[in-house]
């Protein structure tokens, strides 16, 4: 696993049974290590555009986490997150839990129309945007957007075709231009019949409603796509794959760390993006569900994604069944880069 890399200068020391192997469901190694050094740099930015208490609070991020085993592989228990919504490893766990959450829901939504003897409902993706804008923008734009969406979506025509949403918005750094381009990613519950029905919103409808709820006729393009049409007569695993797809493109990261932590930039256009985005990123929402996943959201007791618990993310309603399992704490060792613990067996 391409987290359990031991340096060869620390092989004669390490033992390979020490270090962090936490997988997800499908067995792929979850990235902590990668996000760890992102969250190490992000600190160093930080510090160096003047931000040194954000800067300790990101750098210090994770440094310990305590896992339990269960069943023979780690589970999370605890962590140490600072929740500085710049730092990357926060901002990986908010997709994380966002995720789950969502899959919760539609799997909640689906199982009550299964019920009632109805159809399950089908997705589209809906992605909405606006001019890139400088830095002195970005935060205006931000409001634009949101109030936008506000107006999109309590329109009679909008509310009569999707009966549920999930909208989230992401932030991208241009290098080339050195600007910013905020949109939104939208995940579209309708009925089965939707698609081929009177209710039907076509792209260049949208591109309409998206046009007058912004005020803004130099829009160009929207992006909207049906999710999991190819899939609907295979089976339910196979649906339930490609809708997975569709769920990670809305949940994710709010800002690409990668895009202002790699690339050639120097320490000084690292700095000033970073805090920038810090500075206009803080205290502002940047996902909300309506309709029918609102609806469930509030059925299943869930905790805000936002601002809620960092640690049982991957699954939202996960019990207390491993309260029993011995406790392993693994804390982050920045010579190796690496996650160990000295708990023996």
């Amino acid at each position: 696993m391409s987290q359990c890399i031991i340096p060869e200068e620390y092989s004669s020391t390490i033992d390979p049974a020490d270090v962090l192997q936490d997988v997800n469901a499908k067995g792929k190694p979850r990235p902590w290590v990668l996000h760890k050094l992102e969250a190490q740099a992000t600190a160093i930015a930080l510090a160096w555009g003047g931000q040194p208490v954000l800067a300790d609070r990101v750098g210090k991020c994770a440094d310990v986490l305590w896992f339990r085993q269960v069943d023979g592989k780690p589970k999370l228990h605890k962590g140490t997150f600072c929740r500085v919504r710049i730092c990357p490893i926060c901002q990986w766990r908010r997709s994380l839990k966002l995720g789950g959450q969502v899959r919760a829901c539609t799997d909640w939504i689906q199982d009550q129309q299964r019920a009632a003897g109805r159809n399950p409902y089908r997705f589209a993706l809906l992605t909405l945007t606006v001019p890139n804008v400088p830095a002195d923008e970005l935060g205006d734009t931000l409001d634009k957007l949101s109030k936008a969406w506000d107006r999109m979506s309590k329109r009679a025509e909008f509310k009569r075709a999707v009966k549920g949403y999930v909208r989230a918005t992401e932030i991208t750094y241009n290098q080339t231009r050195q600007d910013f381009h905020p949109h939104l990613h939208v995940l579209l519950m309708v009925q089965r019949s939707y698609f081929t029905s009177r209710l039907y919103i076509s792209q260049a409808r949208w591109l309409e409603l998206w046009r007058a709820a912004t005020g803004d006729p130099t829009i160009t393009e929207v992006w909207v796509s049906r999710t999991a049409k190819e899939a609907e007569n295979a089976p339910e695993e196979a649906q339930r794959a490609v809708l997975g797809h569709a769920i990670a493109e809305v949940t994710k990261y709010t800002t690409k760390p990668s895009a202002y932590l790699r690339g050639g930039l120097d320490l000084d256009t690292q700095a000033q993006v970073i805090t920038q985005l810090q500075t206009i990123c803080t205290g502002r929402r940047f996902v909300s569900l309506g309709g029918l996943y609102r609806k469930a959201a509030q059925a299943l007791a869930l905790d805000d994604p936002e601002t809620g618990d960092l640690v049982h993310c991957s699954d939202p309603l996960a019990g207390e069944s491993d309260a029993g399992a011995e406790l392993w704490p693994y804390t982050w060792y920045p010579g190796p880069r690496l996650y160990l613990t000295h708990h023996r067996r």
